[in-house]
């Protein structure tokens, strides 16, 4: 019993390393990938990267992953919010076809009523909607259809999932099937776990592809992680202090005399690789500098 025992937790032991490994594998490429697209909209690469930044990018993962869902749940969470008013104009619909139309339609889709914790997520959905909006008018119109088609996926997803566990029960309560009823319900199930897998996706990327604010996000992950620190104070040696327009100076610290204090300056990347980016309005453009981390000192608002 013992040695069984000691097989079970060794087994338990080796799945968790598996998965901790898997994690970490998954949470540098997907931390890789967030770095590369932020550093593509740069126009910028690192350079000099050292294995410590493996942990960075992890963390990049984990704070993007992070907001990202917490933007899918509201946003669906608000959709669901929208379930009194299209119970209605469901049911309308659906009369309507049953009416004019000489086959009988199919049961419509049941909608989700929303919760009390729909309630409290769709609150944030609505501060994500109002704050986005805020630089992008447009997006309130997108993320609003986002929401509604987020909150027909779930009740879409909630329906599937019903299907499946009556066709697993129907299997699992048969005794003697017949060939050709077996194969029916094993066809059932398999197409319901695909339809299943492919809802769960479609309710991931939805955002991503109708909503048009994949770059807010990843902005507010790279603030997260500290990758990119926004308006700052920043010190900088010559030559690169001549770059910077005179009108962001700021007063000078006497314990730094070799270096030239500006405020107001944006700094868009700092912390990993050899250089730090930063950036400023020159003549109503955008202007952005690479600048060696041994002539910049960043000190954050």
């Amino acid at each position: 019993m013992a040695a069984y025992d000691l097989k079970t937790l060794e087994s338990r032991v080796d799945f968790v390393s598996g998965l901790l490994s898997l994690a970490f594998k998954v949470g540098v490429l997907l931390g890789g990938a967030c770095l590369l697209f932020y550093c593509y909209r740069l126009n910028y690469f690192p350079v000099g990267l050292s294995i410590g930044d493996g942990f960075l990018l992890i963390l990049l993962a984990t704070s993007f992953g992070s907001i990202y869902g917490l933007f899918v749940i509201s946003l669906a969470a608000l959709g669901l919010w929208l379930t009194p008013i299209l119970r209605p104009i469901q049911k309308l619909v659906f009369s309507m076809r049953k009416r004019f139309s000489r086959r009988q339609p199919e049961k419509p889709l049941e909608l989700v009523s929303p919760n009390w914790v729909a309630g409290i997520f769709g609150f944030f959905g609505l501060i994500f909607i109002a704050a986005i909006s805020r630089g992008e008018p447009l997006a309130i119109l997108t993320l609003s259809a986002t929401s509604f088609l987020l909150g027909l996926l779930v009740a879409a997803y909630q329906d599937t999932a019903l299907k499946l566990s009556e066709v697993m029960k129907k299997e699992a309560t048969r005794i003697l099937p017949l060939a050709n009823e077996s194969q029916a319900l094993h066809l059932d199930k398999e197409r319901l776990k695909i339809q299943r897998t492919l809802l769960l996706i479609a309710f991931v990327i939805t955002p991503l592809v109708v909503g048009g604010v994949s770059g807010v996000l990843l902005d507010l992950s790279m603030r997260f992680a500290n990758i990119k620190k926004g308006p700052s104070y920043v010190m900088l040696r010559a030559p690169y202090s001549t770059f910077v327009p005179s009108r962001f100076q700021a007063k000078q610290s006497p314990q730094a005399l070799d270096y030239i204090t500006f405020e107001g300056v944006d700094v868009m990347f700092s912390g990993m690789g050899q250089k730090s980016v930063i950036e400023f309005k020159n003549d109503k453009k955008v202007q952005r500098l690479e600048i060696p981390n041994e002539s910049i000192i960043v000190v954050p608002r």
